[in-house]
């Protein structure tokens, strides 16, 4: 666990110092402490033990070594070539033309992602402090891009291209998905932030919020026929028959973990709703309102299976702009809560509930063992 501490709170630290060299003074010395911010979480990935993540070992590790055997990137074999998408492959084969050390890959996978991160951050930089919105992340997100490589690089580069809701610029922001959709078509999910982002700035009465929110209740209940019948019309039976598996499957136990993290954030919003509302334009708050009692309510899915977080990372990476808003909204006390909060579900997620799911509680490096 110290590991991971030690990289998170580096990395932060390094980036609220960036940020507070006053305007004036080297832009180039700025850039130069973001640059070793990022350098520490990339580094960190790059030269972990293969034993960290399961998925590299399912098809990472393997891929790539295949990479480095074919003469371009359409000769993988069968089973990855329709398995892991043409993105992540083309990536692949790209790195192996240049290098056959594994670690490399794990180096530029991860610089793809957190670049792709930190900029989606870094537009909002007048609206929170950039550490918080990679502190988030960190918290919230970084133990699974050491394991679900393919569907968090496809989300980051997602996650890149939604700051083009706000800008109005639809083609831009279906490129975007489609690019991270390459990599892994869950992503495919977050094309439905558009029609929210309408709906919520057309419709603002409250009958429509209440009208919504019976649409959400009802179409959670019904999840798995609803499911089982889109799959009807799906050509691929692979695809169909994965995306069953992630709904089926009724569990036995309430997700009250998350329900109760969501309850403790509603709280800390609605107390300070008007503050965090008026720090955006009216456009934007209504669509992150109504995003955060969206991303509170759809925790129920986790009743359904424990497969439906790979679909839930989809929509609660917005958790990177709701925190810190959250947190610039209160005083001291109240970014203590939020900030132990973050740490607490961190910790209670990848090292109580989840010790052998997420395939990265304990970090060993033999590299860093023999330098220091």
């Amino acid at each position: 666990m110290l590991p991971y501490l030690i990289c998170f709170s580096s990395s932060c630290f390094l980036l609220w110092f960036g940020q507070n060299i006053k305007k004036g003074q080297s832009e180039f010395f700025r850039w130069f402490i973001y640059g070793i911010a990022l350098l520490i979480p990339i580094v960190f990935a790059g030269v972990r033990d293969l034993s960290v993540g399961t998925d590299v070992w399912i098809y990472s590790y393997p891929a790539f070594r295949e990479a480095c055997t074919v003469p371009n990137a359409e000769s993988f074999s069968h089973t990855y070539y329709h398995w892991l998408g043409t993105s992540f492959l083309q990536l692949n084969f790209a790195i192996s033309y240049i290098t056959h050390n594994y670690h490399i890959f794990l180096f530029l996978l991860m610089l793809l992602q957190i670049l792709f991160v930190f900029f989606g951050i870094y537009k909002w930089k007048d609206n929170f402090p950039i550490w918080l919105g990679m502190f988030a992340f960190y918290t919230f997100f970084f133990n699974q891009t050491l394991n679900q490589m393919r569907q968090t690089l496809a989300l980051a580069i997602a996650f890149f291209g939604i700051k083009y809701i706000f800008e109005r610029k639809f083609l831009y922001f279906c490129f975007w998905i489609i690019l991270g959709c390459l990599s892994h078509k869950s992503v495919l999910l977050v094309l439905f932030y558009y029609p929210l982002f309408w709906y919520v700035n057309t419709y603002t009465s409250k009958k429509s919020k209440v009208l919504s929110f019976v649409v959400l209740l009802s179409l959670m209940a019904f999840l798995n026929p609803i499911v089982h019948f889109l799959t009807y019309f799906i050509p691929d039976a692979n695809l169909a028959g994965r995306i069953w598996n992630y709904i089926n499957n009724l569990k036995d136990n309430f997700p009250y973990k998350n329900l109760l993290f969501y309850s403790f954030l509603a709280f800390l919003f609605l107390n300070k709703r008007k503050t965090i509302l008026s720090r955006f334009p009216t456009d934007i708050g209504n669509f992150l309102e109504a995003l955060f009692i969206f991303i509170a309510v759809i925790q129920l899915l986790y009743y359904f299976s424990g497969s439906v977080n790979r679909i839930l990372y989809n929509v609660t990476w917005w958790e990177c702009f709701l925190i810190p808003i959250m947190f610039c909204s209160y005083k001291t006390l109240g970014r203590i809560g939020i900030i132990a909060i973050c740490l607490f579900y961190w910790y209670s997620y990848y090292w109580l509930s989840f010790l052998d799911y997420t395939g990265t509680r304990e970090y060993s490096s033999s590299i860093l063992s023999n330098i220091f």
